[in-house]
């Protein structure tokens, strides 16, 4: 008798960004995305789920020039459904019955009835403005397979604020970016933009540009949007200098173990997001186990008891202290 197997719910999270996203190193001559160990901690920690992670990462592009463009190429406007054709039912003079599709008819004519590393700016077209989905978007409550991704991590500005643009104007764009994926029950993991090795006064400029875009990151609220503060968990100057050599390749870029370190913070986050939406699911129907004997059923008292008291529940004795 063959066994039939349930297929493991898919969980598909896309990992969008600049050079952070798409682990830049060694002047370019490695790449090591973060996204691999995410998805190494996913699995492990959901062995029940079918992980698979996507990474988009551009290096120097910007969030107000290319990311907007780039995000609607992974989230398309869903197709709407062509209402089927009409056909007409015509009996010629030699009462021969014949139908014919009404729109093909209708036009015969008849009366019948019818960064910072070597910045590339992507060109203005790429921001094209969002035409009314609102009639076209999917249900929410439709089939998980009809969205190409559960969560997207995006992480942009550190291009955006070498090249001097306000931080307003960069969390304006971004906000445009995050709406992509949230307009089709996509999932947001925003990500703050992490400090830059770099000194004197241009290192305070930096930072408070930084500072001020990453607390508009941190004070956005929308549903299904979530922030994880990457700036204050992977930082540069109070790392101690061992570990800032083993972690950092430049003043902006990791090496491939700062990306795995980038990725084992973000996959701590998102698990911990994950464990909490399973936490508000409902619970699926246990089946009732089948009783082996009388009374199998039956809570012992040392079953419901406190399994911290000693003097209750439960004791275990080793073999050898019996002789």
């Amino acid at each position: 008798m063959a066994t039939t197997t349930t297929p493991r719910r898919r969980l598909r999270i896309l990992c969008f960004g600049d050079s952070l996203t798409a682990g830049y190193s060694s002047w370019g001559a490695v790449y090591h995305p973060y996204r691999e160990k995410l998805e190494q901690m996913l699995t492990m920690a959901f062995p029940d789920l079918d992980v698979s992670t996507v990474d988009d990462g551009m290096p120097g592009d910007t969030v107000r020039l290319g990311f907007r463009g780039r995000m609607l190429k992974h989230f398309p406007e869903p197709k709407t459904k062509k209402p089927p054709p009409t056909t007409t039912t015509m009996t010629t003079t030699s009462g021969i019955t014949q139908k014919g599709n009404a729109n093909a008819a209708r036009s015969n004519g008849t009366n019948e009835v019818n960064g910072i590393n070597g910045i590339k700016r992507n060109n203005e077209a790429d921001l094209e403005q969002p035409s009314d989905a609102a009639a076209s978007d999917p249900d929410p409550e439709d089939d998980d397979d009809t969205k190409p991704y559960d969560w997207a991590i995006v992480l942009g500005g550190t291009n955006d604020i070498a090249m001097g643009y306000s931080p307003a104007d960069i969390f304006s764009a971004l906000k445009k970016v995050w709406d992509i994926p949230l307009s089709r029950n996509c999932k947001v993991l925003a990500l703050t933009v992490p400090e830059a090795g770099l000194h004197g006064k241009l290192r305070q400029e930096i930072d408070a540009e930084r500072n001020h875009l990453n607390a508009l990151i941190r004070g956005y609220r929308r549903e299904g949007f979530h922030v994880y503060d990457l700036n204050r968990h992977v930082t540069y100057f109070s790392m101690p200098e061992a570990d800032r050599r083993r972690f950092w390749d430049d003043h902006i870029h990791f090496t491939p173990a700062g990306y795995d370190l980038m990725g084992n913070k973000v996959g701590i986050a998102l698990v911990s997001l994950l464990a909490r939406q399973r936490g508000l699911e409902p619970q699926r129907p246990q089946q009732k186990r089948r009783k082996l004997f009388k009374d199998d059923e039956r809570k012992f008292e040392e079953e419901v008891e406190d399994p911290k008291a000693i003097d209750r529940g439960y004791v275990v004795v080793r073999y050898v202290d019996l002789e």
